[in-house]
Parts: structure tokens; C-alpha cells; sequence
């Protein structure tokens, strides 16, 4: 794998077209850690893998090792969703101390300004699949971070922390008129982000998409920055198990994480992707593809886009 990525042009570094669909795999996956700075600190650190970071939207995971934690706490001018892929991960908004356990295919939404630090309390390694839309960064140094802004039980800082009050957010089951405000409003996450949106299996939108050739979309969340869903497609049937054409206004990233592969058709270039773990797929604005199952066993993936 490459060890160095260009900030905003990933995996276009090499004469990549971004107009067109990319498969990013093996030397295509930018490799970092953070931080990387000083070298003393690297103990704090967390490993990063990203596959897309340009145009307003980032997919990336980041590893952390047993008893492990990543400072200094992380913040970004765009909204950032998680979705576990191993462990537990603990996250503390370090501005008003809470602190919430995000398990194995759970997610949790971090509002654009949210300041944030990663724990791994356990005795097994953590994977996260992280995304952040509209950008990750805007005229701050990368990555970005507030050293010291840590509110903590019987912390030595906290007397420099205003009070917080507590917020809710709808514990309903969603409709299909939800999607752009799921769990919360971008706008009104935003407008107080001094909060955690925690997104358990039950707290997900389900929608189906296809009537003759039904999938699942199951939305992590849905607003007007970033929407993130695991889609789910079953195994048999007359022939291999497929969605209709799917087609949305922005850009979109497809990511595979285990050893079950899933075969992308994309339209527009006439051209087939087979996606094994690990892997990403970038597609442009405007792409139509369609997801196929060749495999005996019920497929489960991420799909992320920056507009419906």
C-alpha cells in the first residue's frame, strides 16, 4: 500500500479520472496515521486507511489497538458519521463529557464542529469506517485538533467547561419522509454540536428500494450533508440476486468489508466491479449501477453519498 496520500486528491493522484468510476484497492488505499506529530506521541495514534478524499466527501477506516486511544481529541467542519466494523469503541465529546459505547454494526453521527476522542476499553482490536461531508478540514492545519479540551469525571479542567443541557431526538420509527433529517436535522445538529447522535440497529431508517427486485437500505443517517446506509441484498432466486438500477444526485462511495465479494455494474461505462474485502468503489455524480449477489449467502455493504 501507498504510505503517503495528497490531501483532498485521493485515490486521483495518478492520473485518475474523477468523472468516471474508480475501484480502489490495494496501492490505491492511502495509508496514514494520526497524528504524526511529535514522534513521542505516536503511541496515541490511530491507523488510518482511506479510499476517497476529494470533492466534498471522505470514506476512510481507522484502526486502534487494545487499551488504545487517539489524542489529540479530533474535530472537522463537515458532519462525520461512524459505522463500527470490529470492537467496541467508546467516544467522548470532550467538550461536554459524554461518553457513549458504539458496538460491532452500530453507528453514531458527530455534527460538523463536534469535538471528539476515540477509546478502545477492550481486549480486541477496533475498526471504524468513518465518512465526513461536505469537507474534512477548512484552513486549519491536517488533521485538525484542540489540544487539552478534555471534560472528564473529576477532570482538573472542567471548571473551564460551561453546563450543558441534556437533548432529545425522536425515538419513532421513521418513514420514508424522513430521509434528509434522520436521526436528527443536519441543520439543527449543527446548530448545537455539543452532542452525540447514537445509531443502534433499532434507530435505523429501513427503506426498501426495487419492487420486482427488492433490497434493503437501512440509513444511518440522512441530511442534508451526508447520507450513509447499509444496504442489503439476499442470496437466491431465479439467477443471481440483484438490485433494480440505482441512481442518486451525488457523489457515492460503495465499501466492502468482508470476504464475501459483491460484483457492481456500472451503466453509464458499461464496466463491472468485483469488490472483495477491503475494498471501495468511487462513482461519480449522476451514476446508475446496479448490485449483484452471486454468492450463497445474504450480502451486507456501505453505501455513502453526498446527495440523494
Amino acid at each position: 500500500m501507498v504510505t503517503k496520500i495528497i490531501h483532498g486528491n485521493q485515490p486521483f493522484t495518478e492520473g485518475g479520472i474523477k468523472d468516471k468510476p474508480i475501484h480502489v484497492y490495494g496501492d490505491k488505499v492511502g495509508v496514514f496515521i494520526y497524528p504524526d506529530w511529535p514522534s513521542n506521541s505516536l503511541e496515541f495514534s490511530d491507523l488510518n486507511l482511506c479510499y476517497v478524499m476529494a470533492d466534498g466527501i471522505l470514506c476512510a477506516t481507522y484502526e486502534l489497538g487494545p487499551g488504545g486511544y487517539f489524542s489529540p481529541p479530533d474535530y472537522h467542519p463537515g458532519d462525520e458519521p461512524y459505522i463500527i466494523l470490529e470492537g467496541t469503541l467508546t467516544m467522548l465529546n470532550n467538550e461536554t463529557g459524554q461518553t457513549v459505547n458504539i458496538k460491532k454494526g452500530e453507528a453514531i453521527l458527530m455534527p460538523k464542529g463536534a469535538v471528539h476522542s476515540g477509546y478502545n476499553f477492550t481486549n480486541e482490536k477496533v475498526r471504524v469506517l468513518a465518512m465526513i461531508a461536505p469537507k474534512d478540514v477548512e484552513d486549519q492545519s491536517y488533521p485538525t485538533d484542540k489540544a487539552g479540551c478534555y471534560k472528564l469525571f473529576q477532570g482538573k479542567n472542567n471548571d473551564k467547561f460551561a453546563p450543558f443541557k441534556p437533548r432529545d431526538y425522536p425515538s419513532r420509527i421513521g418513514t420514508l419522509d424522513d430521509l434528509g433529517a434522520w436521526p436528527i436535522s443536519g441543520e439543527e445538529a449543527r446548530a448545537y454540536p455539543y452532542h452525540f447522535y447514537y445509531i443502534p440497529e433499532e434507530r435505523k431508517l429501513l427503506a426498501i428500494h426495487g419492487q420486482e427486485n427488492p433490497i434493503l437500505f437501512k440509513f444511518c443517517v440522512s441530511n442534508d450533508f451526508i447520507h450513509v446506509a447499509q444496504i442489503v441484498i439476499p442470496s437466491g432466486g431465479k439467477g443471481c440476486r440483484m438490485s433494480e438500477p440505482i441512481c442518486v444526485a451525488g457523489k457515492s462511495i460503495i465499501f466492502v468489508d468482508d470476504d464475501a465479494p459483491v460484483t457492481i455494474f456500472a451503466h453509464d461505462t458499461k464496466e463491472t466491479f468485483y469488490l472483495r474485502a477491503r475494498e471501495a468503489l468511487y462513482l461519480p455524480e449522476k451514476a446508475t449501477f446496479t448490485v449483484l449477489n452471486y454468492e450463497n449467502t445474504v450480502k451486507e455493504f456501505v453505501f455513502l453519498t453526498n446527495k440523494l
